[in-house]
């Protein structure tokens, strides 16, 4: 087998597909330099194998970061057995963003490490896990799409469930096991029912081979098949009615793991449902019924997130249901872009990519900032705790409120605008039903993120002098006074981009 595929794949490689491939393989490497020396000094020295660790997966990350710069190719290249590599400015742009939040989340969870004990193998994880986010970006290829995709899941399997001491973090990793592998046997039997009925795993070649006739064999297997890989991917970014999994795992994961699925992985999520969307979804004779499919899931999802809100107490379950609720307007935003009718391309993605963007800084922010609350109080935090946050913390309290209030969709802040522009897209498509009910479901998160900012700085609170002395000993750290000038920078780009947009719109 190893025979095989060398001399029939590895051998006919060019140096154009090589570079292609130097960025993934440079991360195994690490990667797996990583394990060895946790593996090595895991049972003797467990804090210098968590430090070895940490130090030669951020090397990993940096490298590719450097890499990715000055040696990616930016052209097609069609690989032998089928396998599809099409790097484009835009998939090249979200690759760069993905690295950074993999680099700043790695760090989030070094500091967190310090204080919860997590094993050293999370960091090489982490790297293994943005090999899969490479392929999903860069591959049209439905097969290998699957495999970049397990990639990434089974990294997260294992990294949810890190935090030995907490039963919660282990039922949830058991959980996220169980409903991703199902989610998984539904995108992979999709997939084989769509090579059955047009022999291909090409995404394209798959929509062109589809025909119009009802009555046919193709059209069935085709049908079937897209609605199997519509639920195995709606199950990936956290719709409706494929959630129940995002509150348990969100709040039983360590704060600085959520951040980097909040961000990282939610947003490699979505652009891979927007290329199979644009590619197979929206190009087949069934797009009809896939499109109401979508259009009725996100408007189910905000209208669920946000009403759910108000029956929550844990802060961390209540942003689960926050990203429910964003990601029913990013679903209502693809139904848009495809009612254009002008199909979509890198220039019609960008109002949606932009959205995504301003979440993705919002949410590692905020899951940054509990992090930090984390460490002090010790337990999971809940909306009971912001009064005292606010009077005893009130830095990290005012850059959680900007989180927040990005979130919300207050102006001035880069969620308004991420808003604004999916409701202008909706007006454009002349989709008024989607945008009002869009509108609607955003006020009614509005009125619980204020609630929380009202707590955190209006609601009087009895301050005993343990949290005194608790607040004070951290934030006089020297290393935190680090920490807060990363969460300085995402908290100002909210800002920043909220009103001058322009400075990411053009990037894209």
């Amino acid at each position: 087998m190893s025979y095989y595929f060398f001399t029939q794949f590895v051998s006919k490689l060019s140096l154009e597909e090589w570079t292609l491939f130097f960025i993934p393989i440079l991360l195994v490497l690490f990667a797996l330099m990583a394990l060895l020396i946790s593996s090595f000094y895991g049972k003797k020295n467990k804090m210098q194998a968590t430090n070895l660790a940490f130090i030669i997966s951020v090397l990993g990350l940096v490298f590719a970061l450097v890499c990715h710069h000055k040696i990616f190719i930016p052209l097609g290249v069609n690989l032998p057995m089928a396998l599809v590599i099409t790097p484009s400015e835009l998939s090249k742009n979200i690759h760069y963003i993905s690295l950074f939040g993999s680099l700043f989340s790695m760090l989030l969870i070094y500091r967190q490490d310090k204080w919860f004990s997590f094993l050293p193998e999370i960091y090489p994880l982490i790297l293994l896990g943005q090999v899969g986010i490479y392929f999903l970006l860069f591959s049209q290829h439905l097969l290998f799409l699957y495999i970049a995709l397990e990639v990434l899941s089974l990294s997260l399997y294992v990294i949810v469930s890190l935090k030995r001491s907490s039963k919660r973090a282990s039922e949830a990793g058991v959980k996220y096991f169980i409903l991703g592998s199902l989610a998984s046997c539904f995108l992979l039997y999709g997939s084989a029912l769509l090579f059955g009925a047009t022999g291909s795993f090409d995404l394209v070649t798959i929509a062109s081979s589809l025909t119009l006739e009802s009555s046919s064999p193709k059209y069935f297997l085709g049908l079937v098949g897209s609605i199997f890989v519509l639920a195995g991917l709606l199950f990936k970014v956290g719709g409706v009615p494929f959630h129940s999994w995002v509150p348990d795992i969100y709040q039983g994961a360590p704060s600085s793991i959520s951040a980097w699925m909040s961000s990282v992985v939610k947003t490699i999520s979505f652009l891979l449902f927007i290329k199979v969307a644009s590619l197979l979804f929206f190009k087949i004779p069934q797009s009809l019924l896939l499109k109401n499919v979508i259009l009725l899931a996100g408007i189910i999802s905000m209208f669920w997130g946000n009403i759910m809100i108000f029956s929550q107490q844990s802060l961390k379950r209540m942003l689960s249901y926050s990203s429910i609720a964003h990601t029913g307007y990013i679903l209502i935003g693809v139904y848009s872009l495809q009612s254009l009718g002008q199909g979509f391309s890198e220039d019609s993605l960008g109002p949606l990519v932009s959205y995504l963007i301003f979440y993705f800084i919002a949410s590692l922010l905020s899951f940054g900032i509990i992090s930090y609350w984390e460490k002090i109080l010790n337990k999971d935090i809940s909306i009971s705790d912001l009064p005292l946050i606010g009077q005893l913390s009130k830095v990290s309290t005012a850059l959680f409120s900007v989180a927040l209030f990005t979130l919300a969709g207050i102006p001035l802040t880069a969620g308004f605008v991420g808003k604004l522009f999916l409701i202008s897209e909706g007006i454009k498509a002349q989709s008024y039903l989607p945008v009002v009910l869009l509108v609607l479901a955003s006020l009614i998160g509005i009125y619980y993120y204020i609630l929380c900012f009202y707590d955190a700085y209006f609601q009087p609170v009895k301050i005993e002098q343990s949290h005194k002395e608790l607040f004070a000993k951290t934030e006089n750290n020297f290393y935190q006074s680090i920490d807060f000038v990363f969460y300085g920078i995402l908290a100002f780009l909210i800002l920043l981009l909220g009103i001058i947009p322009q400075l990411l719109t053009n990037q894209l």
